[in-house]
């Protein structure tokens, strides 16, 4: 939940670093997040240990990141198609991975075909169609509209839950 406070800091940073101006309605939907995420987080009835403090602070720091990610998106994406951009930023995080988890490597040959096409599946579904879209979207609409509208992910998954999978 913490990571969807970002649509606040890509608004914040738009305005404070790229001087765009923040109309009502957007200053509107942004508190409705934030009010959304503090009431799912239940915060105030949460014992803040400090591992619940380091928590909240790697989600927000996430959520700091993936602002930057949107705002920095807005220029790529008007040189480069949105696929290739999504190409390049999947690859460079294989990279990353398998850099920091090198062992992995050695069991890649006990991973079974099931778990390969599930990976791909969750690749397809939830990485290279959603950024593409997201990329999409920032080059019409801009990354601060982009990312309030973005947040109807919070409800959906929710919505989708309960239909398919009968959580509430």
């Amino acid at each position: 939940m913490l990571l969807y406070t970002y649509p606040t800091m890509v608004a914040l940073f738009s305005f404070m670093f790229l001087g765009e101006k923040l109309s009502k309605i957007k200053v509107f939907a942004i508190v409705g997040t934030l009010i959304g995420c503090y009431l799912v987080l239940n915060i105030h009835n949460i014992n803040l240990n400090k591992a619940i403090i380091i928590g909240i602070i790697f989600g927000l720091l996430s959520a700091v990141f993936y602002a930057g990610v949107n705002i920095y998106a807005k220029y790529i994406v008007e040189d480069v198609p949105e696929v290739l951009v999504t190409f390049y930023s999947t690859t460079f995080s294989l990279l990353v991975l398998l850099i920091f988890n090198f062992p992995f490597i050695f069991k890649l040959s006990s991973i079974s075909f099931a778990s390969v096409k599930n990976a791909a599946l969750l690749a397809v579904f939830c990485e290279i169609i959603p950024l593409t879209l997201l990329y999409a979207a920032i080059k019409y609409v801009g990354p601060v509209t982009t990312s309030i509208i973005s947040t109807i992910e919070i409800p959906s998954a929710a919505i989708l839950s309960f239909i398919f999978m009968g959580k509430d």
